[in-house]
């Protein structure tokens, strides 16, 4: 029987791969040049003989354009030939019919047929390869691989599924889809490549704009498209939560009428416009984001005046001098017509942003605008707003103190005769402010986090039960402040030029400091500027510090870098109790008071004393030391962070063990030194 496509339907998704079926992985490595440099690929192992390439190898001198016959591709299953109709399968039904959407499976498209679009084998050396590698897709599944969400050549036959991803079944995209967003011309120039000779298909790239063509690119493109294509609709219908598209070759530099900037078809307005279309009426409104560090040309002018699809593109810009080269990057360009408004542009300075920069974009610009627009695909997001406020000057050269703190309490007086508490006798003791002043008077930079008891959520239940909201417990309240204070450290403190930083937890928050030193090695390195941790500890548990590779000396550290005031009837000080209170729960010490408003005031005097000691020191330590130390010292790492998004320990395992079967890559990023700047870098302010 002919192989021949099978029409997506409501709960049926086609594939050419058996669901966590042995060739859900990728097969070994390919070099995508030899099939060209040997046509019969009789040296290749037989499963990488993939059967995608239907045109000959064997160049021929022909029209630029192929025949009509040409637009219809058959794609061999790369299932065994044994099978005698196309395998279909039924994705899995949602685990909790109350969550039908959140407990569906992540959908993902992936197959190393993509692979073969490549440079021509005389255009390339082992000294100078293109940055659209083949390899790129291939390391990215390995990723997802390694981290066991989807099946690779090691997994047990009989181990569980659960958490695999599921796999979508790939196509070559249409010729009537891919012309709801390109020209009848680039199409025909594109499938016309397969029947050029090697000199044509050189010259071809080499008169275009960062690309290159063989004699596979046009099946590569088809198949990148259409992977896109079945990615939408496979969410859309339902089938599952989400999904990611591992595609090649790319697209958003595409224009309507031309290749461009590694980019042969657009693939992401073509699974749009496609998904439009059927389903016009669940997917009307599009919302586009495009986070790349080019920006989108190509996307940005196939909707610019489209009313129904809204584009955001983070990327830099530096003026229009940065690829593509063109002033319609700029946060100026809007739309135009009934699109005005829809085409955001978020334009960076220069290169090097990171966590911090994109969460401000995020948080500023993309998520207001993302939620107003009214896109058919909903986003939601949570945060800390209004939480964290600093000096200006907080990453300049000087001591930095960090106060991690409970909201504040209040106090009253009741009517003396009623008993009646009104809100005119009612203010808040918000004693951290006393120390946030003396900070300020004398010299420090200050962060001030304060960590809620509760952060909102919109739900019915909130509030029902007589009006009263329970606050979160000391554990979420300790891993919200972990995370804060890590997200902090790693974007704001370490990467900056802070002297000496030291952090202040009050109440559960100290909890949280605790652990941040327990989990992030970097905050107690030799060249670490954390100086000195100050808690406040009333109705919480006192924790001690833990590293998780057995650190033996952390507790030493911890003993020495703190000082703990602990109320003076904490069970930790209990009379009748012989053990002895371990260095891992650092340097502690018992308060005359009992709550935390009263220990603050009491202790205040003897924490500045101790913080104005410790910025003497080092004053004094610097100006003993030579500029040669400093600078030595900012070499070894002593004023910069390691990039962005890698926790160290991860970091240290993958350089001890590797990515197994990963061929070798080349440079894909560069480790930068990270600082927060603003993306308003062009135009006129938001």
């Amino acid at each position: 029987m002919n192989d021949e496509d099978v029409p997506m339907e409501d709960e049926i998704i086609a594939s050419t791969e058996i669901n966590n079926g042995p060739t859900d992985y990728a097969p070994e490595f390919v070099i995508p040049t030899d099939v060209f440099a040997n046509p019969n690929m009789a040296h290749l192992p037989k499963n990488a003989r993939l059967p995608l390439l239907e045109s000959p190898l064997i160049a021929r001198p022909t029209s630029h354009y192929a025949d009509s016959r040409s637009d219809m591709m058959d794609i061999t299953r790369a299932t065994p030939h044994r099978h005698s109709s196309p395998h279909v399968r039924i994705p899995p039904k949602a685990t909790s019919q109350a969550l039908p959407i959140a407990t569906l499976k992540t959908g993902l498209v992936y197959d190393p047929r993509m692979r073969f679009h490549a440079e021509l084998p005389n255009e390339t050396t082992i000294d100078d390869i293109h940055p659209e590698d083949p390899r790129r897709i291939h390391s990215i599944f390995e990723e997802i691989r390694e981290a066991g969400l989807v099946r690779g050549p090691e997994s047990s036959e009989t181990e569980d599924h659960n958490d695999y991803c599921w796999r979508i079944g790939i196509r070559a995209a249409e010729k009537h889809e891919i012309l709801l967003v390109h020209t009848l011309e680039h199409y025909e120039f594109v499938s016309s490549l397969p029947h050029m000779t090697l000199e044509e298909l050189s010259h071809q790239g080499q008169l275009r704009d960062s690309i290159y063509f063989n004699h596979s690119t046009y099946d590569c493109a088809r198949l990148a498209a259409g992977g896109a294509i079945e990615a939408c609709k496979a969410v859309v219908q339902g089938s599952v939560r989400n999904a990611i598209a591992i595609i090649r070759p790319p697209g958003h530099h595409a224009e309507s009428d031309s290749p461009s900037g590694f980019c042969i078809f657009n693939n992401v307005p073509i699974a749009a416009r496609v998904c439009q279309d059927a389903y016009p009426q669940t997917c009307r409104k599009v919302l586009i984001l495009d986070w790349d560090v080019h920006h989108g040309n190509g996307i940005q002018h196939a909707f610019y005046d489209d009313p129904n699809v809204l584009y955001i593109s983070l990327h830099v810009f530096r003026g229009g001098n940065f690829y593509p080269n063109l002033p319609d990057g700029d946060l100026t360009y809007c739309g135009e017509g009934a699109g005005i408004g829809k085409n955001v542009n978020i334009p960076w300075e220069e290169h090097g942003m990171g966590d911090a920069e994109y969460l401000y974009a995020f948080q500023e610009v993309v998520m207001p605008i993302a939620n107003n627009g009214r896109a058919n695909a909903l986003l939601w997001n949570m945060t800390f707003e209004h939480n964290v406020i600093a000096t200006p000057d907080f990453m300049e050269r000087k001591p930095l103190l960090v106060i991690l703190h409970d909201p504040p309490s209040f106090q009253d007086h009741p009517d003396p005769v009623t008993g009646r508490r009104e809100l005119h006798n009612t203010w808040l003791t918000d004693v951290t402010k006393s120390y946030i002043d003396w900070a300020i008077e004398n010299d420090f930079s200050v962060i001030d986090v304060n960590v809620p008891k509760f952060v909102a959520v919109e739900s019915e239940e909130v509030g029902s039960n007589l009006g009263f909201t329970k606050a979160d417990d000391q554990k979420v309240r300790a891993d919200r402040t972990r995370e804060i204070a890590n997200y902090l450290w790693t974007n704001y403190i370490e990467p900056n030029n802070a002297t000496q930083v030291f952090f202040m937890g009050i109440g559960d928050a100290y909890l949280g400091l605790v652990d941040l030193l327990s989990r992030n090695e970097t905050t107690t390195e030799e060249t670490s500027k954390l100086e000195l941790i100050i808690g406040f500890v009333a109705e919480s548990a006192i924790s001690s510090v833990k590293r998780i590779n057995t650190d033996d000396d952390i507790g030493l550290w911890y003993h020495q870098h703190t000082k703990i005031f602990v109320k003076q009837s904490h069970y930790a000080f209990n009379r009748n109790s012989t053990k002895k209170l371990r260095k891992k729960l650092g340097d502690l010490q018992q308060s005359n008071w009992d709550t935390l408003d009263d220990m603050l005031v009491g202790h205040r005097l003897e924490v500045q004393d101790l913080l104005l000691e410790k910025k003497n020191e080092y004053i004094e330590d610097t100006e003993n030391s030579t500029p040669d130390e400093d600078q030595q010292a900012a070499l070894n790492g002593g004023f910069r962070s390691p990039p962005l998004g890698l926790d160290t320990q991860a970091i240290k395992a993958r350089h001890a063990n590797g990515l197994r079967g990963l061929p070798p890559v080349g440079v894909f990023s560069s480790p930068v030194p990270r600082s927060p700047r603003s993306p308003m870098g062009f135009g006129k302010p938001f």
